[in-house]
């Protein structure tokens, strides 16, 4: 079996509609030529499934009385089928820009390849869309599995005449398509499959979780051209595209908010040979794609055109020329080369199965990929309203709160009341709400009644609208010193205000920053239309929270809004010790650090005959580590096991050291193996190796567990 193909009608592509799925053969046993070297063979042909089928017919034949023979092979179509369509498409349609104009022509041949007219033919238009299903698996346990199914748009009549018949293609909508050709029966006889290149939410096949479906327009390109080529993503968000092969060549940042775009990136002037298009796409924070990767991504090669290093050889030999005789070889160039001429008997080339050369292919063969990219962008979490129904609860003052930023900015609060339990009947009451000043939206009232023997809901919308609407965007932290640029966008809502109002914006900043330029600005906006506000300012050395208060008003309509900013040291926090020994008298230390933030500076000194004094201030640094790894917290809690009995030794906070022991004891239970341990158990060797250490992880670990710890472990201990 085998897809039809005819030489007389090479531009058209045809299809089996029986779709034939076995091959055949068959001896056809020996016969003899007659005076003329004529000979019948039978085929028998009513023997094999009805279907399309690609006829190879090899004979043999031997001189009679002789040793000598020949060979040859020819090839034919045959089919059970009385006519076939065949579809001529326009160009190629992998890849549709979206509106673009395309078209196909449709024929009908007969067994004599002439075209031939067929009535009562249909030409539907059917979606490729993948839907997600589960599948019970071979083990028992159910998978999601992606499944393609064709989605029926359209159907109209359609006859085939020995005339020529154009159909348009739609490319109004982008996706995955199929013209189908169907005879009264239901029959398909042909179909041409299209994809239309667009911005819109198209579907794409689900398996593959985190992988994007990226086609370029054509597979070669010039070099400066642009390369168009298509995205579908899981989801919508910001993405990279970069050329690439032994380094990045070209990137382009894009953004999409449907998860069909068309995208574009220029091939570097000077790139030859072949490339990949790499495509990394991250997923917007606000996407409801929660489950998925938030990296999404794909590479797709593509090749350089070469004609501009191809010199076109022109080589002219006589047709005939007998031996003995001269044989002339005209060639030229298109342009001043250097060139070699030479011959070799054809059949000593078909013995060693020699091909002509190719140097293009030897200079510019095809080259691995070979940038590596690390990222870690999969480790994104996606927004928290996103997951605020599922999010698990939390306590800031627990061991983990001193990892937050200590100067962290204030931020607004979630839009929410709760009055509590209150009474409620016939007579009727009010319960006061202060919406929010930053709040512009619509907001669901609920009640819940519960009598002793009914409960009553009720429900009713609000919708929070403000003369002005403004949404500021500034930075989430700065350092003492930035510039920055502070935006709001300015949303005009006051009823007849008409087409250019006038809307004043002033920024009021906090003693933090410092405005630079004018503190104000008038912006025509229309009624129900939106302006962008611009300010600059300048962060100064106060460290924490930050205001920024924006005011718009028109007349005696006004509205405003507070934004805050972070503002926070450049560098890091950062615990240093020094050691030294004074003999006599007295000693002056200098600090060899900079000038220090009086938020967060912590100075001690401390003097004793022992040299175990310098256990507090380590006792020190490991309670402020920023780290929560199982090991460190362990580290941060044994300064308590060990020195809550001897205070002289320096721990000056010895029932804060006696807290954090309980509150790593809590720590370490949540994070327990079913086996009872944090890891693994360390085999004699390294308990031998590393007595102390071990012995002091055993006795927790046992106290952890409930257990007493073996003998041998409390001996070392």
């Amino acid at each position: 079996p085998r897809l039809p193909a005819f030489s007389a009608w090479r531009e058209f592509r045809f299809t089996d509609p029986l779709k034939a799925k076995k091959s055949f053969d068959d001896d056809l046993g020996e016969v003899t030529t007659d005076e003329k070297g004529e000979a019948s063979l039978k085929l028998n042909l009513q023997r094999f499934d009805a279907g399309t089928y690609s006829l190879s017919l090899v004979a043999q034949g031997f001189e009679a009385g002789g040793g000598r023979g020949v060979s040859a092979a020819r090839t034919l179509m045959v089919s059970s089928m009385l006519y076939l369509v065949g579809l001529k498409p326009d160009g190629e349609f992998a890849y549709l820009p979206k509106d673009s104009k395309h078209s196909i022509e449709l024929i009908a041949i007969d067994r004599a390849l002439k075209r031939t007219t067929v009535e009562g033919l249909q030409l539907s238009l059917i979606e490729r869309r993948y839907v997600s299903i589960l599948e019970k698996q071979d083990n028992g346990t159910l998978k999601y599995e992606s499944r393609l199914k064709e989605i029926p748009i359209k159907d109209e009549p359609l006859a085939l005449t020995t005339a020529l018949v154009t159909r348009p293609v739609p490319t109004g909508t982008p996706g995955d398509f199929a013209l189908l050709v169907r005879d009264v029966k239901g029959r398909e006889l042909n179909r041409v499959e299209f994809s239309v290149a667009g911005a819109a939410n198209v579907s794409r096949n689900l398996d593959r979780n985190a992988e994007l479906e990226v086609r370029l327009a054509k597979p070669d390109f010039v070099p400066g051209e642009d390369i168009e080529l298509a995205i579908r993503a899981p989801f919508t968000g910001s993405g990279l595209i970069t050329i690439e092969r032994e380094r990045v060549h070209a990137f382009h940042w894009f953004r999409a908010d449907t998860t069909s775009s068309v995208q574009h990136i220029k091939l570097p002037e000077g790139f030859e040979g072949n490339g990949y298009v790499t495509v990394s796409f991250v997923r917007d924070a606000n996407s409801k794609e929660v489950f998925m990767s938030p990296l999404s991504y794909g590479v797709v090669p593509f090749s350089v055109n070469l004609d501009r290093r191809r010199v076109k050889v022109a080589l002219n030999t006589a047709e005939k020329v007998k031996p003995g005789q001269i044989l002339d070889i005209h060639y030229s160039t298109t342009q001043p080369t250097r060139l070699v001429l030479f011959g070799v008997d054809e059949g000593i080339l078909q013995v060693a199965g020699y091909k002509n050369p190719d140097p293009l292919k030897f200079f510019f063969e095809k080259r691995a990929l070979e940038v590596a990219t690390r990222q870690i962008l999969d480790l994104i979490l996606p927004e928290f309203q996103q997951l605020v129904q599922a999010a698990p609860g939390g306590d800031d003052a627990g061991g983990s709160a001193k990892y937050l930023n200590p100067f962290k900015r204030i931020r607004d609060k979630p839009v929410v009341f709760w009055s509590g339990v209150i009474d409620a009947g016939p007579k009727e009451q009010v319960y006061h709400y202060t919406v929010p000043e930053y709040f512009n939206g619509s907001m669901r009232v609920l009640a819940v009644a519960v009598a002793p023997d009914a409960v009553g809901v009720a429900a009713q919308s609000s919708i929070v609208r403000g003369d002005f609407v403004i949404l500021p965007n500034a930075p989430l932290t700065v350092s003492p010193g930035d510039e920055f640029d502070l935006t709001a966008s300015v949303t005009n809502n006051v009823e007849g205000s008409g087409a250019a109002a006038q809307v004043l914006t002033a920024l009021k900043a906090s003693d933090s920053f410092e405005v630079i330029g004018a503190p104000s600005i008038t912006l025509p906006i229309g009624e129900k239309r939106e302006a962008v506000a611009r300010f600059r300012l300048r962060a100064k050395e106060k460290l924490g929270s930050g205001s920024l208060s924006l005011l718009s008003s028109l007349g005696n309509k006004s509205g405003h809004i507070t934004a805050t900013v972070s503002i926070r040291p450049a560098s890091q926090f950062l615990s240093q010790l020094s050691i030294g020994a004074v003999t006599a008298g007295s000693v002056d230390y200098a600090l060899q650090r900079g000038p220090m933030l009086v938020e967060k500076r912590r100075l001690d000194a401390s003097l004793s005959t022992h040299p175990l004094a310098i256990a507090g201030a380590l006792d020190a640094y490991l309670e402020e580590y920023p780290y929560g790894c199982t090991e460190q917290l362990v580290s941060q809690a044994l300064p308590a096991v060990i020195l809550s009995r001897r205070p002289e030794f320096g721990l000056t906070n010895i029932e804060a050291g006696r807290a954090r022991y309980q509150r790593l004891l809590v720590e370490l239970r949540a994070r327990q193996h079913a086996d009872g341990g944090f890891g693994y158990w360390p085999d004699s060797s390294e308990v031998a190796e590393y007595p102390t250490v071990y012995a002091l992880h055993f006795l927790l670990e046992a106290q952890v567990r409930g257990q007493n710890a073996p003998g041998d472990v409390l001996e070392r201990g």
